[in-house]
């Protein structure tokens, strides 16, 4: 790891929950945010977790860091619907909330649900990004894939 010094990754997967249906390239934009936008300024470095589990009724995934944090006006701008709100500030592709609104966007879209993400932080203090799927929306995608590819 390029960071192995700077950085602590904690990983903790629910194998049960290992072959779910989901689109790709989920994670990678939500962990590379934990750490340019949480550790990488901090002089010590921080600690990202990646927590994958299930509660009785949703799938649930969570990063989160224990960096700088983020303001609330910054999470109501990256999970806000309003077309105002999710205009980009900052310098493209940096700040802007751009791989997190992607993130949740794809994830409506797949598994046709609005409320997949929650983003919890303060300034100082960390943030943690949750993503939580019923596990209904879950089980019609895999029936849709299914039916979709009835060959297997």
């Amino acid at each position: 790891m390029r960071f192995a010094d700077r950085i602590h990754f904690v990983q903790e997967v629910d194998e049960s929950v290992v072959g779910i249906p989901v689109p790709c390239m989920v994670l990678q934009p939500l962990i590379e945010n934990a750490f340019i936008h949480g550790i990488s300024e901090m002089e010590s470095g921080g600690t990202i977790s990646l927590r994958v589990r299930q509660d009785s009724d949703n799938y649930i995934v969570e990063v989160e860091d224990n960096g700088v944090g983020m303001s609330q006006e910054k999470i109501r701008q990256i999970l806000g619907d309003d077309a105002e709100d999710n205009r980009p500030s900052g310098s493209a592709g940096h700040t802007t909330g751009i791989g997190t609104r992607n993130v949740m966007q794809r994830l409506r879209n797949f598994f046709d649900y609005d409320q997949v993400m929650d983003i919890q932080s303060s300034k100082p203090g960390g943030t943690k990004v949750v993503i939580s799927i019923p596990k209904i929306c879950v089980q019609r995608k895999k029936e849709c894939i299914h039916a979709s590819n009835p060959g297997g």
